[in-house]
Parts: structure tokens; sequence; C-alpha cells
């Protein structure tokens, strides 16, 4: 059971807080009407209300049913790799709640309206606008932990045995334990 206290924890906290987050947009603002969230936020940060059928920023658009049946494999898969993580790898169940919580939350809307309700408005002038959701938001955060956790395992030494002696010159590679 203390294995999948993140899961359960953190994966029913990221969902919950963005179909929370969903609902009152839906039901306080039209299709592309903005609000702003703080005077001194304007034009970086605001909400805005739209919808999004293709994956992340709006590529293939109208793909909905399509990305539904891979989002759903993707969290079967995320669920796997969930199962199979040591209980010692706590960062990387962590990461894969927060990952699996949001996948979620955007399976929900793609099940309930058959596209993904953005409102999360971020722009910098001259160079990106762009509209996502708190699921999108805890998407990038656990991958984000997960990366970070891959950089910062460390990486084990050579044998120093006569095969391996030949191959102390490689380049180490990044590895991390899943299983």
């Amino acid at each position: 059971m203390r294995k999948w206290f993140p899961l359960i924890i953190i994966g029913s906290i990221t969902l919950l807080i963005d179909q929370v987050a969903k609902w009152w947009v839906i039901n306080n603002m039209l299709l592309g009407e903005t609000r702003l969230i703080a005077p001194f936020l304007q034009p970086y940060l605001q909400i805005t209300r739209a919808t999004n059928s293709g994956i992340a920023f709006g590529i293939g658009e109208g793909g909905s049913p399509a990305f539904l049946v891979l989002a759903v494999i993707i969290v079967g898969l995320l669920l796997y790799v969930y199962t199979n993580t040591e209980t010692q790898f706590r960062v990387q169940l962590i990461a894969l709640s927060f990952v699996i919580g949001g996948a979620l939350g955007n399976i929900i809307d793609r099940i309930r309206f058959n596209h993904v309700v953005d409102f999360v408005h971020i722009t910098i002038p001259d160079f990106i606008s762009n509209v996502s959701n708190f699921a999108d938001h805890f998407i990038i955060i656990g991958v984000v932990i997960l990366l970070i956790d891959t950089f910062r395992q460390p990486q084990s030494e050579p044998d120093n045995t006569p095969a391996d002696a030949e191959n102390n010159n490689e380049m180490p590679s990044i590895s991390t334990e899943i299983s």
C-alpha cells in the first residue's frame, strides 16, 4: 500500500485541481473570453477559455478520438511502469503520479467534450502565446522531476576487469533504475 500512496494522493489531488478549475472556467466564461488575473501580470499570464482537440500546442487539431485512444494507452503504460518501479525510487513514483493524474484530467475532457478545456494563457510578446490547462502543467512537472532525477542518479563505476579495461575510455551512459 505504501507504494501506491503517491499515486492515490498526488494523482487524486492533481485530477481534482484540474477538473475543478475546468468546471469553473466552463461555468463562468464564454469560449474565447479572456480575464485578467492581476494587472501586473498582463499580458504575460491571464485566463482565456479555449478548446483543443489536438495534442500539445494545438498540433493535430481535430484528432481527439485518436488522441483519446493514444492517451489511454500511454496511461496504461505509465501504470505498468509505476507498478514495476521499486518503492525506494520514491521521486520516480511521485513524478509518475503527476503525469498520470494530469493525463487522466485530459482524458476525462476528451470523453466528456471531445476536446480538452484550456484556460491558462501564457504570453511572451513576440515569442509565444499558448493556452493550456493545469493537467498539462502537472504532466510537465512530472516529466521535469523525472529528468532531474535521472541526471542526479549516481553513475555506476566500470569494473576494471580485463574485459572492461578496454572500454574505460567510453563516455558513461545515463541510466535510471525503474524496474
